[in-house]
């Protein structure tokens, strides 16, 4: 059976290299066993988004996770998942935000900021942000809180799960993250090529949501992300699922 190259970003706690520079976190790990448990010859490889997402658009027997499954996306894709459940919202820092300031007029006044490739540069722009004047596009996902934690940019978008896993960095740095807009769900899956054959996807798929029935996803989740996730997915196993080809 020819080797799986499965690609993903530094974003953690899903996915990042540890202190010895292993690839680590829950959503790889979950992966990791799921290769184990089909018998699937796998070489995971952490890379920078962009690049990962032009490998898996362009050479075969790949697969890119945690990819936000969209109508653009869907059809470069087989699908298998979701992997995750997400709210997003955009967030900015109290301290330097005007929360009476209309959204129409964000774009005069402050700098947004997202990661190259992300499917949520189009509603920045929609909202008026562009990389010629007040975007800032980032290689590495987390890298635009780093950037609101120092006062380079005002408006980053969040998940819910990730504000919440950086309660307690916001408190020490002495910031207030407000939310700006309402929130949108977002899923994100296991993206394989077109070219992998839909009876080896369809197996990913059936072993990860048999995951989701016998407890391994909670053990692995249950100390990182929210309840009311790991509760969505499970009652996603019991759903009809087929492989979206």
């Amino acid at each position: 059976m020819p080797v799986l190259q499965l690609l993903t970003e530094h974003s953690p706690p899903g996915e990042y290299l540890d202190e010895d520079g292993q690839l680590a976190g829950v959503t790889y790990e979950l992966l990791k066993n799921l290769a184990t448990e089909l018998d699937e010859p796998v070489q995971f490889e952490l890379m920078p988004w962009a690049r990962a997402y032009t490998i898996a658009t362009s050479q075969p027997l790949t697969a890119l996770f945690e990819t936000t499954r969209t109508p653009a996306r869907e059809p470069l894709f087989q699908w298998v998942g979701p992997l995750k459940i997400h709210r997003i919202a955009l967030y900015a820092r109290k301290d330097r935000f005007n929360l009476a300031v209309p959204p129409a007029y964000w774009p005069k006044h402050y700098i947004a900021c997202e990661y190259i490739q992300s499917v949520y540069l189009d509603k920045l722009n929609e909202l008026g942000f562009n990389e010629e004047r007040n975007l800032f596009k980032t290689v590495q996902h987390g890298d635009c809180f780093n950037l609101l934690a120092r006062g380079r940019v005002d408006i980053i978008l969040l998940s819910e799960t990730s504000a919440a896993l950086r309660t307690q960095e916001v408190a020490e740095l002495g910031i207030e993250l407000v939310p700006l807009n309402g929130f949108i769900e977002t899923r994100q899956y296991l993206a394989f090529s077109r070219d992998v054959p839909v009876e080896r996807v369809a197996r990913w798929q059936q072993a990860l949501l048999q995951s989701y029935r016998d407890g391994r996803m909670r053990a692995l989740y249950q100390s990182v992300y929210p309840e009311e996730m790991i509760t969505a997915l499970e009652q996603e196993a019991t759903k009809p699922h087929e492989v979206a080809k």
